[in-house]
């Protein structure tokens, strides 16, 4: 492969190859290449050489069995905007400068992996981001709400089955966004812990669930479009 001088893009995607990544790869584009080896059975690590991809834009790797940390290399390939590593068994932290060496980024998503620490607060920088999820990770800490909520094209964050938070979440704030859909009957089983949910001025639909309420102080659903009855443990509060 490192004999195709003018190798653009490479999609080997869905298919049932082994083996490890090629490290002698060599993409020739002059603005933005693309590596799409997703949904394969390749194993072993990524390998660092393949930092070498300095026009690289879109490089997905997931569905997979590699292994062992995404090298460096990778993460200060400022080309890229589609970054994707899902379900692999990959380990170790983010960098914490992520969001500054990677500022193209429009989709960045990890999920089913085993990165542990703090999710970089720098992911902000990337003011073009539109979907971060790495859901069933190993994530601890805070996460970073009040620089995410500079991210104005961000349309997906999922980062469910991590270790995040206190256990002791009590407010949850969504005032005036763009939210919208059946109202999440999840928060009802959220109800023993959270105190103030405030969801007013979104564009929500459906009814309020049942069993939701125990310990709130306030509840927020002003303008939306919600129907239905209101429940009766409501009045139980």
């Amino acid at each position: 492969m490192g004999c195709l001088l003018h190798l653009q893009h490479l999609n080997l995607s869905m298919n049932s190859f082994g083996g490890e990544i090629p490290t002698n790869i060599s993409l020739h584009a002059a603005e933005s290449a693309h590596l799409s080896l997703g949904g394969n059975n390749l194993q072993g690590s990524i390998r660092n050489e393949l930092g070498r991809l300095k026009s690289l834009g879109s490089f997905r790797v997931g569905r997979n069995n590699l292994s062992g940390m995404v090298p460096a290399s990778i993460y200060n390939i400022s080309s890229i905007y589609i970054f994707g590593v899902t379900q692999n068994q990959l380990h170790r932290e983010l960098p914490p400068n992520a969001g500054i060496t990677l500022p193209n980024l429009q989709v960045f998503v990890g999920g089913a992996n085993s990165f542990t620490r703090n999710i970089p607060a720098s992911l902000s920088n990337a003011s073009g981001l539109q979907v971060l999820d790495f859901a069933r990770n190993g994530f601890t800490g805070k996460l970073p709400g009040e620089s995410f909520g500079k991210l104005q094209s961000l349309v997906k964050l999922n980062f469910d089955e991590n270790r995040l938070g206190s256990g002791k979440a009590e407010v949850l704030g969504l005032i005036r966004n763009h939210f919208e859909g059946e109202f999440p009957g999840s928060i009802a089983n959220l109800s023993t812990q959270l105190k103030i949910p405030t969801l007013g001025v979104n564009m929500i639909h459906g009814s309020i669930p049942r069993g939701i309420g125990v310990n709130l102080s306030a509840f927020g659903v002003e303008g939306n479009d919600l129907g239905g009855s209101v429940p009766s443990e409501i009045g139980k509060l």
